[in-house]
């Protein structure tokens, strides 16, 4: 069995992008809001938080495509807005049955998407993505990221004091199925 498996990087649309979440950009649609005499414009995404929302600023230097750990999160839409108009791509799977640790999708179930920097995406409640985030290029990629405080806090306490995280799950792919997801162009 190959090392990794490889996923072709897809461009990052609407449809493509639909089973994984929303993807935040202009829509053709109405917007929700408008102001100004329609000089400005807002199309509404779907965030949804149990607990206190999280916000912040985050930097990832550019690392190997080689995605052994992947996660998933059950009670919120993690969102993740690319700054400076800094590509980078995002790895994802279908949502499985929350109540069900083994549901695990197997590396062929991945999907690679291209961000190229000015569009965003917002993850539904318990899609599987990459744990990394993977920049382009080098040095790094930079983004704002939106998540719930509980998620994080769960985590942080995992990662000091071991054991499962209770609002999350964490596989690492090479110990489940003996190999990592990788992108490919």
């Amino acid at each position: 069995m190959p090392a990794s498996h490889r996923i072709k990087i897809q461009p990052l649309t609407d449809e493509a992008f639909r089973p994984f979440g929303e993807v935040l950009s202009r829509k053709e649609s109405e917007p929700f809001f408008q102001m100004t005499d329609g000089r400005v414009q807002g199309w509404k995404a779907d965030f949804s938080c149990e607990g206190p929302t999280e916000v912040a600023y985050m930097k990832v230097d550019f690392q190997s495509w080689v995605v052994e750990d992947m996660e998933r999160h059950f009670q919120v839409t993690q969102t993740f807005i690319p700054l400076k108009g800094k590509p980078m791509i995002m790895v994802v799977a279908r949502a499985t049955d929350p109540d069900d640790r083994d549901a695990v999708p197997p590396p062929q179930e991945y999907s690679a998407f291209y961000m190229d920097g000015a569009q965003g995406v917002m993850l539904g409640v318990g899609t599987w993505h990459a744990s990394a985030r993977l920049a382009l290029y080098p040095p790094d990629c930079e983004f704002v990221y939106l998540s719930s405080s509980n998620t994080t806090q769960d985590l942080k306490r995992v990662a000091a004091e071991g054991g499962e995280p209770r609002l999350s799950q964490v596989v690492n792919y090479r110990e489940r199925f003996g190999q990592a997801v990788e992108p490919v162009w």
